[in-house]
């Protein structure tokens, strides 16, 4: 049982007890308080290191930040639990630090961090001949996961994916599609992306509008810095929100793939619209959003306690 549900429980059952208003503000407070969320994750730093493999055939990208990164660990853990022929990949916001860096280099064997300061200086000769979208990279953090993710990939097979996302068991179709190569994308379905529905009208493109970059699985060439640019120009230039790239990610795949390549994931399995119901496969959590907290805490701890069972369980075998 979580604590909001046990406080809702004691007001329904007691409802003459004073102070119902009290004890929903600290609640809340508590709840939202970034120190504590994040205390979760802390204890993944007691779980054993797990290997990617820096010459696979697919590649793994996500960007994080310095309060993320052991939410990240822990997110990239509980996927490489199930499949570790990956390329893992981490893209610095800006904000990581040397110590940030090692203890990612400690936990995830193998993976490529590429700092904020080398991604400009590559990102500089990229987009050269492409003013509006190196000004949109500049100026929108979130734009890295449209400009860096599509143009610093290395593989012909990309996945996308955020820190705080969690696997909570086997992603057996992701793991074929990791496997084979039938040319296809993945894409988790997401209700109302912002403003998403409005800018594929607006781009004239028939991708249905619930594609989020919490997940997705694509294949290459993903886009080119001139063909992201011929977007970015139709893009009001005095205000450039978070999700222009969530939302132009769609336009592009959407103008080089056939829709029979184009799948979206179980949305009862693939959870990523803030509604956390039944035994799901993978969840995006929303940080951002407190009220989803709740369930990010409890999913992670059950990841983290399955990942130290499962190191005892090896050592049990090796013994």
């Amino acid at each position: 049982m979580t604590v909001d549900t046990f406080i809702k429980g004691i007001y329904k059952n007691h409802s003459w007890l004073p102070f119902r208003d009290t004890a929903r503000a600290i609640f809340w407070r508590l709840r939202s308080s970034p120190r504590q969320f994040y205390r979760v994750f802390r204890h993944v730093r007691f779980t054993s290191p797990v290997k990617c493999n820096p010459s696979a055939a697919v590649e793994l990208h996500t960007l994080t930040c310095h309060d993320h990164v052991l939410m990240y660990i822990t997110s990239i853990k509980s996927l490489l639990r199930f499949v570790s022929d990956l390329a893992v990949v981490v893209h610095d916001d800006g904000s990581l630090t040397e110590d940030d860096i090692v203890t990612i280099e400690r936990h995830i064997v193998g993976i490529k961090v590429i700092r904020r300061k080398v991604a400009d200086e590559i990102a500089a000769g990229l987009l050269a001949l492409s003013p509006r979208t190196a000004a949109y990279r500049a100026s929108v953090i979130n734009s890295l996961e449209l400009t860096d993710h599509a143009l610093l990939a290395s593989r012909e097979k990309t996945i996308i994916t955020n820190s705080d996302t969690l696997f909570l068991r086997r992603p057996d179709e992701l793991i074929r599609w990791i496997e084979e190569d039938r040319g296809e994308v993945f894409c988790v379905y997401e209700k109302q992306p912002v403003q998403q529905a409005e800018f594929l009208t607006k781009m004239k493109s028939e991708f249905p509008p619930h594609l989020t970059l919490a997940l997705v699985c694509l294949c290459k060439p993903v886009a080119s810095a001139a063909e992201i640019e011929e977007i970015m120009l139709r893009v009001d230039e005095k205000d450039v929100p978070w999700f222009v790239g969530q939302n132009t990610l769609p336009v592009l795949i959407g103008r080089k793939l056939n829709p029979e390549k184009i799948k979206f994931l179980d949305a009862e399995l693939y959870q990523a619209s803030g509604e956390f119901e039944g035994s799901a496969i993978f969840r995006h959590y929303w940080t951002s959003i407190v009220n989803l907290r709740s369930q990010f805490s409890v999913d992670a701890r059950n990841v983290i306690a399955e990942l130290r069972s499962e190191e005892t369980q090896d050592l049990s075998r090796k013994g």
